[in-house]
């Protein structure tokens, strides 16, 4: 595989990454979307899965065998110990699978893509990345579109957010930031941005 780049875009839930990440996407940049693959990972009957059922118990798992997400967020949002199991356990599994799409990326003959990536330190995904875009929203945005998208109270959203990484930490490492607090249409504008940055990132490394 030729060099292959990698720009993580990070934030908070409810903080725009898939909207980021769909406008990007429709705009010819390579994405890969970490919520996807999380999923992925989790399918029944893979060892991921498994291994939670272990970890937490069969009652995370629905009917049918596959994940109750729900079950496991509430075990693991309010309990510090239980997410870092929980982190321990997916993220390897997410890693891998993300290395295996850059592979195919660089081999297909890109030069770079973007990875919406929910979970950038607690994973360590900052390590395979060479740039990092962090999207960043008002709480009280952060936890209307919470509850708009997964259907919970505003409450289970507040805790889902503070069992997220320090907001200051992602600023540390990000390259750049564009804050979502406005209008889809404002939001999508700054984005637009972007699409430069990488020019200038990689220069003629771009597809």
């Amino acid at each position: 595989m030729r060099e292959f780049h990698v720009v993580a875009l990070a934030g908070k839930s409810g903080s725009g990454k898939s909207l980021a990440a769909d406008y990007l996407a429709s705009k010819g940049v390579p994405v890969i979307d970490g919520d996807m693959v999380a999923r992925d990972v989790v399918a029944p009957g893979s060892d991921c899965l498994r291994l939670l059922a272990e970890e937490f118990g069969t009652e995370i798992l629905l009917e049918d065998g596959s994940l109750d997400r729900r079950k496991l967020g509430e075990l693991c949002f309010s309990n510090s110990s239980r997410k870092e199991r929980l982190d321990a356990i997916i993220h390897p599994f997410i890693l891998s699978d993300m290395k295996r799409s850059f592979e195919e990326l660089g081999n297909k003959g890109f030069k770079y893509c973007v990875v919406q990536a929910p979970a950038l330190i607690e994973s360590g995904f900052q390590s395979l990345s060479d740039r990092i875009v962090l999207i960043t929203a008002e709480r009280e945005k952060q936890i209307e579109r919470i509850t708009a998208r997964d259907g919970i109270e505003e409450k289970a959203a507040g805790m889902r957010l503070d069992a997220q990484i320090c907001e200051q930490r992602l600023r540390e490492l990000a390259d750049v930031e564009i804050e979502n607090n406005g209008t889809k249409e404002e939001f999508l504008s700054r984005l637009n941005s972007l699409r430069s940055l990488f020019s200038e990132w990689f220069s003629d490394k771009i597809k």
